[in-house]
């Protein structure tokens, strides 16, 4: 059983490595174009060890770097983590549901133009090989690209009827 089989099945069997109070909190905001952010959601962890080495690494030496993959896994983990929405008291769940699909359908597409935009990159890191040391930009776009790719593909999948959501009206 590779890595991402043993994190998938760690998850399904609820052995995330999370509190179970961890959440995702987002909030709709604006009045005639409704946007939607998160507040907070759970940070990156793993429960083999030597990613979470590699994670704490992260968090000590590119913290922007963890908290953007910290996102894209999010993107991908969505319909496993109760999500509470803060929004105006004018919205109804139905409405904070359809706010949600077209938010879904609007990063799934962003990760469409990232992956592209690495793909086209990730050739020419090959130029940096020459160099003596490790092809870290190689490293990091390859990372990157597997996150998007994640995200992508279980973006596509989650329905919000079936998110666990709970509305906090402001």
């Amino acid at each position: 059983m590779d890595t991402k089989d043993k994190e998938d099945s760690n998850l399904k069997k609820g052995n995330t490595g999370l509190d179970e109070t961890d959440r995702i909190e987002m909030r709709i905001f604006g009045k005639g174009n409704r946007q939607i952010d998160f507040i907070s959601f759970p940070d990156l962890t793993s429960n083999i060890r030597w990613i979470q080495d590699g994670i704490d690494l992260l968090h000590k030496h590119a913290p922007g770097f963890l908290h953007l993959l910290s996102r894209q896994r999010i993107y991908s983990c969505l319909d496993r983590y109760p999500v509470v929405i803060h929004c105006p008291p004018d919205l109804d769940k139905k409405t904070v549901q359809g706010l949600l699909q077209n938010w879904i359908r609007r990063k799934r597409q962003r990760r469409i133009l990232f992956m592209a935009l690495e793909l086209a990159i990730l050739p020419l890191t090959g130029l940096i090989a020459v160099l003596p040391g490790p092809n870290v930009i190689f490293y990091f776009l390859a990372i990157l690209f597997y996150f998007h790719w994640r995200a992508f593909i279980k973006l596509g999948r989650i329905a919000p009827e079936n998110l666990n959501l709970s509305l906090w009206v402001k």
